[in-house]
């Protein structure tokens, strides 16, 4: 169905797709179980290979659980019946409902009861939420400290700094309204961290005389594509009413720190 006030389907359809496929956050991170599953450097390709299969077919489940788990009547006057006011424009809790509700009409079938089934679903999120936001403020952190070393502001790169500023960072965007919409640059954000972390794939590869062609063209198309999906983005809120200051300015400061590194 084609939905007029929709974003368009490119460059943000292979933003979607490359978020799952080439995680920026991922490539970095990898998670907190990965270091306590590998004995020796050789276990990193099965289980990350293996790892990112998962995560494809979670991705799957999520999709069938959204679509064909909520019927069709979320297309008529549901969630889907308008992209500007259904799911997407009822924001993060109508998405996650979407998920639960999908996903225990789904364990219906099987056998569990619906009240069950959900409220099974709905703690896996929170759980999973959790776990991301420790690792997030973590990581925050370490960026901070780097990012004041890097201008020189050397006796504020400590601990206690730092990790002022990532629950800082993180309790405005949970507190302030716009922060709920802060998840609309995640697309976008994470797949410019994945072409960052194809640059600095490439520059090692280059100091050791290795090809990097194999890491220069994915590289140029992740920055290209994930530039052009933040600008676009920067100008949807910027004619936004009200105007989106904390995206905007988010945005912004994403853009820049990708330009100087």
């Amino acid at each position: 169905r084609k939905v007029a006030d929709a974003p368009p389907m490119f460059p943000f359809l292979l933003v979607t797709i490359a978020c799952g496929a080439v995680s920026g956050f991922h490539s970095l991170v990898s998670s907190g179980t990965t270091v306590r599953q590998l004995n020796r450097e050789a276990d990193a390709l099965p289980i990350g290979f293996g790892a990112m299969l998962t995560e494809g077919a979670l991705a799957i489940l999520i999709i069938m659980a959204c679509v064909a788990g909520l019927g069709a009547a979320a297309w008529d006057s549901g969630v889907y019946a308008s992209w500007s006011k259904g799911i997407q424009g009822s924001g993060l809790d109508a998405q996650l409902s979407a998920v639960v509700r999908g996903g225990g009409n789904f364990l219906v079938q099987v056998g569990v009861p619906a009240r069950f089934a959900q409220a099974f679903l709905a703690v896996t999120i929170v759980a999973f939420a959790m776990t991301t936001l420790d690792s997030a403020t973590r990581l925050l952190r370490f960026n901070v400290e780097e990012i004041l070393r890097s201008v020189g502001l050397d006796p504020l790169a400590n601990r206690y700094v730092a990790s002022l500023a990532a629950v800082f960072g993180i309790a405005f965007f949970a507190l302030v309204p716009a922060g709920k919409e802060l998840w609309t640059l995640f697309g976008t954000a994470n797949q410019l961290l994945a072409g960052l972390t194809l640059l600095t794939v490439t520059v090692f590869l280059f100091k050791l005389s290795r090809p990097v062609i194999y890491t220069v063209v994915p590289m140029v198309i992740m920055l290209c594509v994930s530039i052009w999906a933040m600008l676009y983005s920067l100008q949807g809120f910027w004619n936004a009413e009200p105007r989106k200051w904390s995206l905007v300015g988010v945005s912004v400061i994403v853009l820049a720190m990708t330009v100087w590194l």
